[in-house]
């Protein structure tokens, strides 16, 4: 799994967290296993580059007396606005814990639909929800869309492999990707029909007659 090192400063509770901010440090709170709740900062720069990589996985690792942490970050507060990070929890999770996670899909190889059929890519969820320990958290989870062969075919969350020593915790069922039809074949498909019902509808008024 993806890492990054932080480093943070302890920060006194009696300065004004927007003293902070207008210095463009970024106040926020670790806690977790085998570590005290401690109020640190951090630079707003260096706070940036990292929440930027959108990984909500993203492990962060960082030094507090002596000693090497691994956290994840929770509850980051940010002022769209004006672009800015107001304030951040990281979580110090128990290594060896079994924790809920959401895994990224990255869809991999080619769809035989799409290339030959002109068919249409629609991916129904970003992220599969699993439970892992942080040791095996995988970066993402790789969804090969070979099987896509037809116009209509789907992948589902049962036709996936779980990585190793990772469960996944949604209903087998749920639809990932699939391969549709181009909208162009769609309207088609719709006036073809359209057009039969018509003809079905004079043949019954001429037999009235």
């Amino acid at each position: 799994m993806k890492s990054i090192k932080l480093e943070f400063s302890l920060r006194d509770r009696k300065k004004d967290v927007n003293v902070l901010r207008a210095e463009s440090k970024v106040p926020g709170v670790i806690y977790g296993s085998g570590i005290e709740n401690t109020v640190v900062y951090i630079e707003h720069e260096d706070l940036r580059k990292a929440y930027n990589l959108n990984n909500d996985n993203l492990q962060i690792e960082f030094v507090m007396d002596s000693k090497t942490y691994v956290g994840l970050f929770r509850d980051v507060k940010v002022d769209y606005l004006k672009d800015t990070i107001m304030h951040f929890d990281l979580f110090v999770p128990n290594t060896t814990a079994v924790m809920p996670f959401n895994l990224p899909i990255k869809l991999t190889g080619q769809s035989l639909a799409v290339k030959n059929l002109g068919a249409v890519l629609e991916q129904y969820i970003e992220a599969i929800p699993v439970e892992c320990t942080l040791a095996n958290l995988p970066e993402s989870l790789e969804v090969d869309i070979s099987p896509l062969v037809e116009l209509g075919s789907v992948i589902k969350v049962k036709d996936i492999t779980a990585p190793e020593n990772v469960t996944f915790t949604t209903a087998g069922s749920h639809s990932v990707v699939s391969s549709k039809a181009p909208k162009r074949a769609e309207k088609i498909v719709e006036t073809t029909v359209g057009e039969s019902i018509d003809t079905e509808g004079e043949e019954k008024e001429e037999a009235s007659e």
